[in-house]
Order: structure tokens, then C-alpha cells, then sequence
């Protein structure tokens, strides 16, 4: 990994990585603006972005019962590893504006399958590649 990461930096990472570690450059900054913007909130009482990583319930891939929760970047596996990379990039490059818009939720569910219920498309922001941002 990348010894140059703040603690809360690779936490940042990890999540963006398992949560979208498909999803473009802009769609990955969007994810993190997401984290930070729950931070900045308070969203649910945290205040900081590893709290907000870490509530229970909030980003699948942190959830133990999630086979995404035993994921971590393999520096063997160059697609695993570029895409690892490339959220280290997104956390350590200044955000100048945030693509979401104040987002604080997303999804991408595939077509055909029914989006949670707090995914009102009254409340959405932008989409970005195949995932929709959320302003609760």
C-alpha cells in the first residue's frame, strides 16, 4: 500500500476501491466527495470521514456479512492494482469543487432491480457513469 497515506486517507482508499473500484475517475471523486460531505454534516453524529466510513450500515463494503469486505488491492494483479492507485490519486488530489453537489447518499443499482426507498429521484443530483448521487 501506499506509505504515504494518511490513516484517514487509506481509509478513504479502501472504501472508494471496494465500493467502486469499476466506476471512472469522476465517478470514484464523486464517492469521496460523498464521505466528505457526510463528515462535514455530521451525518449522523460523525464528524470526521473514518467515523463515517465506519458506522454500521452505511457503505456496504464495510459490512461483515458483504463478500466486499474481505476485498484489498493485490499489487500482483495489475487491474486490481491500478484501480488502487487510482483511489489513492482521488484521495490525495485537492477536490476544488464538489461533483455531487452536496450529495450525501448514492447508488448504482442495476437496471431491473428496485432502488432503496430513501433513492427518490426528487433528491437526486447527478449521475456520474452508472451511479446516482442523493442530497438527504
Amino acid at each position: 500500500m501506499d506509505p504515504t497515506l494518511t490513516a484517514s486517507q487509506f481509509l478513504e482508499a479502501l472504501a472508494i476501491y471496494r465500493e467502486a473500484r469499476g466506476e471512472s475517475m469522476p465517478a470514484k471523486a464523486a464517492m469521496l466527495a460523498v464521505i466528505r460531505n457526510r463528515a462535514a454534516q455530521g451525518w449522523l453524529g460523525d464528524h470526521n470521514t473514518t467515523d463515517v466510513i465506519w458506522h454500521p450500515s452505511q457503505f456496504s463494503s464495510f459490512n461483515p456479512d458483504d463478500p466486499n469486505s474481505r476485498v484489498w488491492p493485490k499489487p500482483g494483479n495489475p487491474g486490481q492494482w491500478q484501480a488502487w492507485c487510482e483511489c489513492c490519486t482521488v484521495v490525495t488530489s485537492p477536490m476544488l469543487a464538489d461533483p455531487t453537489n452536496g450529495a450525501t447518499n448514492y447508488e448504482a443499482m442495476p437496471e431491473g432491480v428496485t432502488r432503496p426507498s430513501w433513492a427518490d429521484p426528487a433528491k437526486m443530483t447527478v449521475q456520474i457513469g452508472k451511479t446516482r448521487f442523493y442530497k438527504l
